[in-house]
């Protein structure tokens, strides 16, 4: 008789599976990551206002011009920076979005009240 065919069985060898470490977000608010970067922009940020009141001047939003300046200024140095310096601009668009957010409440919305404030920010 003759024999029976059977199947081959293939084997394949599996090459290991690399485990990866999923790193932490970046976008995540460390309190030890936003220390350092709020104290550089607190350092730098009179000198730094006082060169963008030139151009903010000419604004017509009374004090908030020059939160709305720097707030500018601060998002794209978050957006282009790389490291400490798109830190140091987090912490500053942090700081001027709260200084913007407090001169429109204590004038009451209104940014005609903002005009005739001449009050002044940080």
């Amino acid at each position: 008789m003759a024999r029976r065919k059977t199947a081959k069985i293939r084997t394949r060898y599996v090459r290991a599976k690399k485990s990866y470490r999923k790193s932490s977000s970046s976008s995540s608010m460390n309190p030890n990551k936003v220390i350092l970067p709020a104290l550089v922009y607190g350092a730098v940020r009179v000198p730094i206002a006082n060169v963008v009141s030139n151009f903010t001047k000419n604004i017509p939003l009374g004090s908030l011009a020059d939160n709305v300046g720097m707030g500018v200024g601060m998002y794209f140095l978050a957006k282009k920076g790389k490291g400490m310096v798109k830190q140091v601009g987090l912490a500053g668009l942090i700081v001027e979005s709260a200084q913007a957010g407090q001169e429109l409440v204590a004038n009451g919305f209104s940014l005609n009240a903002v005009t005739n404030n001449d009050s002044g920010s940080w």
